[in-house]
């Protein structure tokens, strides 16, 4: 992720098994926003391009503990919480 002017850029790699890449993706969002936001962002932008592609994901990397917690735990953080129901909502269509 990389925060510049009012522009937020993040990607993703989709790879398989055996660390071959499958797929890749790049975007650019208005705004700026803190790391936490910022990671949940790349998450679901990721798990939406992978839905929309029709690949399997077993495993979403990420080096934010913030945001795994937030996403494993019930009660996420308010300033992410939106984000999270949408990323386990696109983790469930995924079947995970």
């Amino acid at each position: 992720m990389e925060t510049l002017s009012c522009h937020t850029g993040i990607g993703a790699i989709i790879i398989d098994s055996n660390g071959a890449v499958c797929d890749a993706l790049a975007a650019r969002h208005q705004g700026q926003f803190g790391y936490s936001l910022e990671t949940c962002l790349s998450i679901l932008e990721g798990l939406k391009f992978s839905i929309s592609k029709g690949l399997r994901i077993s495993v979403v990397e990420c080096t934010s503990s913030i945001a795994v917690n937030s996403i494993r735990n019930t009660f996420p953080l308010s300033t992410v919480s939106s984000f999270i129901s949408d990323i386990r909502v696109m983790c469930n269509q995924l079947g995970n």
